[in-house]
């Protein structure tokens, strides 16, 4: 950290008083605005102040790309236009337009947007680190909001989940697990140690929501990120300390501080199994995801619009459950052009061997884990995730519209980018197989 820190003072002392101070204010507004989704976003009225900052930081990211860097429309933001475009189409046809959710256009846009920004390493960089310090003074906040049951240590069991007071308790689980995998990448990739104390608050956060969802999905990410970074015998290290945490966490589960999760997830395994004292919310869960299936079969192209399986049942609950809940709602086309925010960064990211890499892969690793257990297509955080993981790999892009007004003059235009290994490929020429020589045949009596 200090010696990136290093390197970008020598690269900005170079430039002039106006482009230090918009870049200044850019990083900032980052910063603000990831502050502002965690605290503000999930609660009626104060999510205003989060789209005011958005509306900001756009503003300041779009100014600052223009006069010193481009913009840039590739394929990223291709593939969230369409998607938009298919919720409006699916929606549409099923005479419920209303019924849409305004924010997913608007985080779609801040996601394009943080994008231009961040698709330079060393703004990447900075956009990490506003992440971290934004997601640092939420934890302040929420720890001051708790003040009382942190104090008491009532954050465990089923009337002492916290977080209620700023959205969702599993939408505020998923920004400590974003911050806990940036910690992580700090701790481990960049030996930042005072960043170990950063993640265990963050851990503890986290499991004051109550989300097991997310503490699942974490662990998962944890070890699959780790299966991957390793090659041959060290993958049998990394299943074994896998398999040595989960007896220690089920030892752990024992002790009456921890029986709200250990009721929980008794329940699910007793659900999932037909056993007695299923839990009743995966119960839930899982009925409405096979309704979301059925959904999906009376209109598997397009799906049945926006809200369809809470417009369906009984309790106007959605599917919890991210991949059914686009089935029903847009169809198969919707859910695949929406998966591909995802894969098509993974796929990319084969080939990355930085340390950086590391933590691109485990956020998007989160984000497609997760769709398992909550809709989340129209999710703050993801679209923000999403234009850090094209800002990473893009390089690789294909070809796009831009615009700047670098150097006092007017670019735009489409550019084809020919350093794309993906339309190198494209253009290879298939060399012809050899034919097989010709021999004559004979016959020995």
């Amino acid at each position: 950290m200090l010696t990136f820190l290093r390197t970008e003072k020598t690269r900005i002392q170079a430039w002039g008083g106006f482009r230090k101070a918009l870049y200044a204010v850019t990083v900032a507004l980052i910063a603000a605005y990831i502050f502002t989704l965690f605290s503000f976003s999930g609660r009626g009225g104060w999510n205003y102040v989060n789209l005011g900052v958005g509306a900001a930081m756009v503003l300041s990211i779009v100014a600052y790309e223009l006069l010193y860097g481009e913009i840039r429309l590739d394929e990223y933001a291709l593939i969230a236009v369409a998607f938009c475009l298919l919720t409006i189409l699916s929606t549409l046809m099923a005479g419920r337009i209303f019924s849409l959710p305004k924010s997913l256009y608007f985080q779609a846009a801040f996601g394009i947007a943080l994008y231009q920004f961040a698709k330079e390493r060393e703004n990447f960089k900075w956009t990490i680190a506003s992440i971290a310090i934004g997601g640092l003074a939420f934890a302040v906040y929420f720890i001051v909001h708790y003040r009382a049951e942190f104090l008491a240590l009532r954050f465990f069991g089923q009337d002492g989940r916290l977080g209620g007071f700023f959205d969702n308790e599993n939408n505020v689980g998923r920004d400590f697990v974003i911050l806990i995998l940036v910690a992580l990448y700090l701790i481990i990739w960049k030996k930042q140690w005072y960043m170990i104390l950063y993640a265990l608050v963050m851990a503890v956060l986290l499991v004051s929501t109550g989300s097991i969802s997310n503490i699942v999905s974490l662990a998962a990410v944890i070890i699959l990120s780790a299966f991957f970074a390793v090659k041959g015998r060290k993958k049998l290290i990394v299943l074994g300390i896998t398999a040595g945490v989960a007896v220690a966490f089920a030892a752990l589960l024992q002790l009456p501080a921890m029986s709200y999760f250990n009721k929980r997830i008794y329940g699910m395994f007793a659900a999932f199994f037909g056993l007695s004292g299923g839990d009743n919310s995966f119960i839930e869960r899982f009925e409405l995801s096979r309704d979301a299936i059925l959904f999906f079969l009376k209109s598997p192209m397009f799906g049945n619009g926006y809200g369809y399986v809470s417009y369906q049942s009984i309790d106007g609950l959605f599917a919890h459950n991210n991949f059914t809940e686009i089935m029903a709602a847009f169809g198969i086309i919707g859910l695949l052009v929406y998966e591909l925010l995802m894969i098509l960064p993974l796929i990319r990211l084969r080939k990355e061997k930085s340390s950086l890499s590391r933590l691109v892969l485990a956020l998007v690793l989160y984000l497609f884990i997760f769709q398992m257990f909550l809709v989340t297509f129209y999710q703050k955080i993801d679209h923000i995730v999403f234009g850090l993981a094209f800002a990473f790999v893009s390089k690789g892009y294909y070809g796009g519209l831009y615009l700047s007004f670098k150097g006092k003059r007017v670019s735009f235009g489409f550019r084809v980018n020919k350093d794309s290994e993906g339309l190198k490929r494209l253009g290879e020429k298939v060399k012809p197989c050899p034919l097989p020589l010709e021999t004559d045949k004979f016959k020995i009596d």
